[in-house]
Protein backbone atom coordinates (compact mmCIF):
# COMPACT_ATOMS: atom_id res chain seq x y z
CA UNK A 1 0.00 0.00 0.00
CA UNK A 2 1.14 3.91 -0.81
CA UNK A 3 0.90 6.52 1.77
CA UNK A 4 0.13 9.24 0.46
CA UNK A 5 1.30 13.26 2.10
CA UNK A 6 -1.10 15.08 4.26
CA UNK A 7 -3.91 17.28 2.40
CA UNK A 8 -4.62 20.69 3.17
CA UNK A 9 -7.29 20.55 1.32
CA UNK A 10 -8.30 16.98 2.22
CA UNK A 11 -8.13 17.96 5.83
CA UNK A 12 -10.81 21.00 4.73
CA UNK A 13 -12.98 18.24 3.44
CA UNK A 14 -12.79 16.60 6.68
CA UNK A 15 -14.06 19.74 8.77
CA UNK A 16 -16.76 20.10 5.71
CA UNK A 17 -18.07 16.72 6.59
CA UNK A 18 -18.08 16.83 9.78
CA UNK A 19 -20.38 20.17 10.00
CA UNK A 20 -22.86 18.51 7.33
CA UNK A 21 -23.01 15.66 10.25
CA UNK A 22 -23.42 18.01 13.05
CA UNK A 23 -20.73 16.30 14.92
CA UNK A 24 -20.05 17.46 18.21
CA UNK A 25 -16.37 17.03 18.56
CA UNK A 26 -15.80 17.56 22.17
CA UNK A 27 -18.37 14.89 23.19
CA UNK A 28 -16.85 12.39 20.85
CA UNK A 29 -13.68 12.89 22.42
CA UNK A 30 -15.25 12.74 26.17
CA UNK A 31 -16.88 9.76 25.29
CA UNK A 32 -14.03 8.07 24.21
CA UNK A 33 -12.15 9.34 27.20
CA UNK A 34 -14.91 7.68 29.19
CA UNK A 35 -14.22 4.17 27.56
CA UNK A 36 -10.45 4.08 26.44
CA UNK A 37 -7.60 3.57 28.87
CA UNK A 38 -5.33 5.85 27.05
CA UNK A 39 -5.81 9.35 28.26
CA UNK A 40 -3.03 11.54 27.18
CA UNK A 41 -2.61 10.23 23.55
CA UNK A 42 -6.69 10.11 23.11
CA UNK A 43 -6.54 14.04 24.28
CA UNK A 44 -3.13 14.94 22.39
CA UNK A 45 -4.44 13.21 19.10
CA UNK A 46 -8.46 14.85 19.22
CA UNK A 47 -6.33 18.66 19.66
CA UNK A 48 -6.01 19.13 16.00
CA UNK A 49 -9.62 18.37 15.48
CA UNK A 50 -11.10 20.52 18.24
CA UNK A 51 -9.12 23.43 17.21
CA UNK A 52 -9.72 22.84 13.05
CA UNK A 53 -13.55 22.89 14.46
CA UNK A 54 -12.68 26.02 16.19
CA UNK A 55 -10.82 28.35 13.71
CA UNK A 56 -13.63 27.37 11.04
CA UNK A 57 -16.90 27.85 12.99
CA UNK A 58 -17.95 30.76 11.32
CA UNK A 59 -17.90 28.77 7.84
CA UNK A 60 -21.02 27.39 7.28
CA UNK A 61 -21.86 25.30 4.35
CA UNK A 62 -25.40 26.31 2.50
CA UNK A 63 -27.99 23.28 2.70
CA UNK A 64 -29.48 24.02 -0.25
CA UNK A 65 -26.22 23.70 -2.34
CA UNK A 66 -27.53 20.19 -3.99
CA UNK A 67 -23.68 18.85 -3.59
CA UNK A 68 -24.54 18.41 0.12
CA UNK A 69 -27.66 16.39 -0.59
CA UNK A 70 -27.64 12.96 1.86
CA UNK A 71 -27.77 9.58 0.04
CA UNK A 72 -30.51 7.50 1.31
CA UNK A 73 -30.56 6.97 5.28
CA UNK A 74 -27.95 3.79 5.32
CA UNK A 75 -28.73 1.02 8.28
CA UNK A 76 -28.89 2.03 11.79
CA UNK A 77 -25.17 2.72 13.42
CA UNK A 78 -23.64 3.51 10.00
CA UNK A 79 -22.22 7.17 9.39
CA UNK A 80 -24.63 8.76 6.25
CA UNK A 81 -22.71 9.92 3.38
CA UNK A 82 -23.29 13.17 0.77
CA UNK A 83 -23.31 13.88 -3.23
CA UNK A 84 -20.07 15.84 -1.95
CA UNK A 85 -18.10 12.82 -1.02
CA UNK A 86 -17.41 11.10 -4.45
CA UNK A 87 -17.62 14.30 -5.93
CA UNK A 88 -14.51 15.45 -4.00
CA UNK A 89 -12.55 12.10 -4.34
CA UNK A 90 -13.22 11.95 -8.54
CA UNK A 91 -12.29 15.74 -9.29
CA UNK A 92 -9.55 16.42 -7.02
CA UNK A 93 -6.24 14.91 -7.25
CA UNK A 94 -5.57 13.29 -3.91
CA UNK A 95 -3.57 10.76 -6.02
CA UNK A 96 -0.88 13.64 -7.11
CA UNK A 97 -1.41 13.24 -10.57
CA UNK A 98 -0.91 16.99 -11.37
CA UNK A 99 -4.54 18.10 -10.94
CA UNK A 100 -5.05 21.06 -8.99
CA UNK A 101 -7.54 22.16 -6.39
CA UNK A 102 -8.50 25.27 -8.78
CA UNK A 103 -9.36 22.69 -11.95
CA UNK A 104 -11.92 20.71 -10.16
CA UNK A 105 -14.91 22.46 -11.72
CA UNK A 106 -13.05 22.44 -15.17
CA UNK A 107 -12.77 18.34 -15.04
CA UNK A 108 -16.27 17.99 -14.09
CA UNK A 109 -17.14 20.36 -16.89
CA UNK A 110 -15.18 18.25 -19.02
CA UNK A 111 -16.84 14.95 -18.64
CA UNK A 112 -20.53 16.51 -18.08
CA UNK A 113 -20.18 14.71 -14.63
CA UNK A 114 -20.01 11.60 -16.38
CA UNK A 115 -17.43 10.40 -13.54
CA UNK A 116 -19.04 11.18 -10.81
CA UNK A 117 -22.84 9.64 -11.79
CA UNK A 118 -20.88 6.20 -12.72
CA UNK A 119 -19.83 6.62 -8.83
CA UNK A 120 -22.85 7.57 -7.12
CA UNK A 121 -24.95 5.04 -9.70
CA UNK A 122 -21.77 2.14 -9.29
CA UNK A 123 -21.82 1.86 -12.78
CA UNK A 124 -18.87 -0.02 -14.17
CA UNK A 125 -18.47 2.41 -17.06
CA UNK A 126 -18.55 6.05 -17.27
CA UNK A 127 -22.37 6.75 -19.10
CA UNK A 128 -21.85 8.83 -22.57
CA UNK A 129 -25.33 10.22 -20.88
CA UNK A 130 -25.25 10.77 -17.22
CA UNK A 131 -28.58 12.71 -17.00
CA UNK A 132 -30.18 9.51 -18.84
CA UNK A 133 -28.89 7.42 -16.33
CA UNK A 134 -29.97 9.30 -13.08
CA UNK A 135 -33.73 9.75 -14.53
CA UNK A 136 -33.42 5.71 -14.90
CA UNK A 137 -31.63 5.04 -12.13
CA UNK A 138 -33.67 3.77 -8.76
CA UNK A 139 -32.49 6.94 -6.37
CA UNK A 140 -35.27 8.48 -4.29
CA UNK A 141 -36.80 11.94 -6.14
CA UNK A 142 -34.92 14.07 -3.95
CA UNK A 143 -31.93 12.70 -4.88
CA UNK A 144 -32.48 12.21 -8.62
CA UNK A 145 -33.37 15.74 -8.52
CA UNK A 146 -30.25 16.80 -6.44
CA UNK A 147 -27.86 14.98 -9.04
CA UNK A 148 -29.96 16.45 -12.62
CA UNK A 149 -29.18 20.14 -10.58
CA UNK A 150 -25.74 19.29 -10.08
CA UNK A 151 -25.46 17.68 -13.91
CA UNK A 152 -27.47 20.40 -15.73
CA UNK A 153 -26.83 23.61 -13.48
CA UNK A 154 -23.54 22.86 -11.89
CA UNK A 155 -21.04 25.15 -12.31
CA UNK A 156 -22.23 27.83 -9.56
CA UNK A 157 -22.99 25.01 -7.01
CA UNK A 158 -19.56 23.61 -7.49
CA UNK A 159 -17.92 27.17 -7.41
CA UNK A 160 -19.60 27.77 -3.75
CA UNK A 161 -18.88 24.59 -2.62
CA UNK A 162 -15.21 25.19 -3.48
CA UNK A 163 -15.02 28.74 -2.35
CA UNK A 164 -16.28 27.09 1.15
CA UNK A 165 -13.57 24.41 0.87
CA UNK A 166 -10.72 27.25 0.40
CA UNK A 167 -12.17 29.26 3.01
CA UNK A 168 -12.04 26.44 5.86
CA UNK A 169 -8.50 25.64 4.19
CA UNK A 170 -7.28 29.14 4.79
CA UNK A 171 -8.78 28.90 8.94
CA UNK A 172 -6.96 25.77 9.23
CA UNK A 173 -3.74 25.92 7.62
CA UNK A 174 -1.96 27.06 10.83
CA UNK A 175 -2.98 24.48 12.71
CA UNK A 176 -2.25 22.10 9.89
CA UNK A 177 1.25 23.09 9.78
CA UNK A 178 1.22 22.96 13.69
CA UNK A 179 0.48 19.80 14.17
CA UNK A 180 2.16 18.15 11.05
CA UNK A 181 4.37 15.96 13.55
CA UNK A 182 1.44 13.66 14.18
CA UNK A 183 1.11 12.20 10.74
CA UNK A 184 4.01 9.92 11.72
CA UNK A 185 1.12 7.81 14.11
CA UNK A 186 0.11 6.66 10.47
CA UNK A 187 3.43 6.06 9.22
CA UNK A 188 3.98 3.65 12.05
CA UNK A 189 0.69 1.88 10.72
CA UNK A 190 1.61 1.47 7.31
CA UNK A 191 5.61 0.72 7.81
CA UNK A 192 4.42 -2.46 9.93
CA UNK A 193 4.34 -5.80 8.68
CA UNK A 194 1.27 -6.18 10.02
CA UNK A 195 -0.69 -3.42 8.82
CA UNK A 196 -2.86 -5.17 6.02
CA UNK A 197 -3.91 -7.82 9.08
CA UNK A 198 -4.40 -4.11 11.79
CA UNK A 199 -6.94 -2.67 9.07
CA UNK A 200 -8.98 -5.51 8.70
CA UNK A 201 -9.53 -6.18 12.67
CA UNK A 202 -9.76 -2.33 12.94
CA UNK A 203 -12.62 -1.61 9.85
CA UNK A 204 -14.10 -5.26 9.39
CA UNK A 205 -12.12 -5.49 5.45
CA UNK A 206 -9.52 -6.83 3.73
CA UNK A 207 -8.03 -3.64 1.49
CA UNK A 208 -6.92 -3.93 -2.20
CA UNK A 209 -2.89 -4.38 -1.99
CA UNK A 210 -2.88 -0.96 -4.70
CA UNK A 211 -5.03 0.87 -1.91
CA UNK A 212 -3.49 4.47 -1.27
CA UNK A 213 -3.48 5.64 2.45
CA UNK A 214 -4.32 9.52 3.07
CA UNK A 215 -3.36 10.50 7.17
CA UNK A 216 -5.83 13.13 7.90
CA UNK A 217 -5.91 15.05 11.21
CA UNK A 218 -9.84 15.93 10.50
CA UNK A 219 -10.73 12.48 10.52
CA UNK A 220 -9.03 11.60 14.29
CA UNK A 221 -11.21 8.59 14.99
CA UNK A 222 -12.90 7.54 11.89
CA UNK A 223 -11.44 6.23 8.85
CA UNK A 224 -13.55 6.47 5.11
CA UNK A 225 -12.35 4.19 2.32
CA UNK A 226 -13.54 5.00 -0.87
CA UNK A 227 -13.59 2.57 -4.64
CA UNK A 228 -13.74 4.64 -8.02
CA UNK A 229 -16.27 2.74 -9.92
CA UNK A 230 -15.85 5.41 -12.97
CA UNK A 231 -13.43 3.27 -15.01
CA UNK A 232 -12.68 -0.43 -15.08
CA UNK A 233 -8.66 0.19 -16.43
CA UNK A 234 -8.56 2.94 -13.83
CA UNK A 235 -10.49 2.29 -10.48
CA UNK A 236 -8.92 3.66 -7.21
CA UNK A 237 -8.93 2.79 -4.06
CA UNK A 238 -8.29 5.66 -1.22
CA UNK A 239 -8.87 5.02 2.59
CA UNK A 240 -8.41 8.44 4.34
CA UNK A 241 -7.26 6.99 7.83
CA UNK A 242 -7.86 9.29 11.03
CA UNK A 243 -4.94 9.44 13.29
CA UNK A 244 -6.22 8.28 16.38
CA UNK A 245 -7.74 5.24 14.30
CA UNK A 246 -4.22 4.58 13.26
CA UNK A 247 -3.08 4.89 16.99
CA UNK A 248 -5.21 3.27 19.01
CA UNK A 249 -7.24 -0.35 18.05
CA UNK A 250 -10.59 0.65 19.54
CA UNK A 251 -11.60 -3.26 18.86
CA UNK A 252 -9.13 -4.38 21.17
CA UNK A 253 -9.49 -6.23 24.12
CA UNK A 254 -8.74 -4.15 27.04
CA UNK A 255 -8.21 -4.29 31.12
CA UNK A 256 -11.16 -2.61 32.65
CA UNK A 257 -11.59 -1.15 35.37
CA UNK A 258 -13.42 -2.21 38.25
CA UNK A 259 -16.53 0.38 36.86
CA UNK A 260 -15.66 -0.39 33.77
CA UNK A 261 -16.10 -3.85 34.20
CA UNK A 262 -19.54 -3.19 35.83
CA UNK A 263 -21.03 -1.43 33.14
CA UNK A 264 -19.89 -4.18 30.30
CA UNK A 265 -21.54 -6.61 32.25
CA UNK A 266 -25.02 -4.42 32.86
CA UNK A 267 -25.55 -4.97 29.09
CA UNK A 268 -25.54 -8.79 29.42
CA UNK A 269 -29.11 -7.80 31.48
CA UNK A 270 -30.39 -5.91 28.75
CA UNK A 271 -31.83 -8.66 26.25
CA UNK A 272 -31.58 -6.08 23.31
CA UNK A 273 -28.08 -5.21 23.87
CA UNK A 274 -27.13 -8.53 23.95
CA UNK A 275 -28.49 -9.37 20.99
CA UNK A 276 -26.80 -6.70 18.88
CA UNK A 277 -23.62 -7.92 20.29
CA UNK A 278 -24.94 -11.52 19.07
CA UNK A 279 -25.20 -9.70 15.79
CA UNK A 280 -21.86 -8.29 15.62
CA UNK A 281 -20.22 -11.68 16.65
CA UNK A 282 -21.44 -13.38 13.68
CA UNK A 283 -21.14 -10.73 11.14
CA UNK A 284 -18.15 -8.92 12.31
CA UNK A 285 -18.52 -6.78 8.68
CA UNK A 286 -21.21 -4.93 10.12
CA UNK A 287 -18.81 -3.39 12.00
CA UNK A 288 -18.62 0.50 11.29
CA UNK A 289 -15.51 1.94 8.91
CA UNK A 290 -16.41 5.61 10.69
CA UNK A 291 -15.68 4.51 13.77
CA UNK A 292 -17.06 6.92 16.55
CA UNK A 293 -15.95 5.03 19.52
CA UNK A 294 -15.18 1.85 21.22
CA UNK A 295 -18.18 -0.01 22.87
Amino acid sequence: MNKLTPDLYAEAFGILTRKLLKDDCLAMRNSILAKRPEKELITELFQPLLEMMAASESLTPNLSNPLYTQLTPPDEGNVPTFFIRDFFYIYYDIMEHGVSFDDICRHFEDDHGAKWTASILHLEETPSDPVSCVLKSSLDAPEKLAMLQILLDGKTWIEECLLLLKQIAAAIEPIFNKYHSLYTYCDTLVSSKDCQKILLRRMGMTLPQDTCILPCLSLCNMADFYTSFADKTQRSNIVRLGILFCAIDTFSREVFSTEQLSEHLKMFSDPTKLAILSILKKNPLTRVIWQKGSL
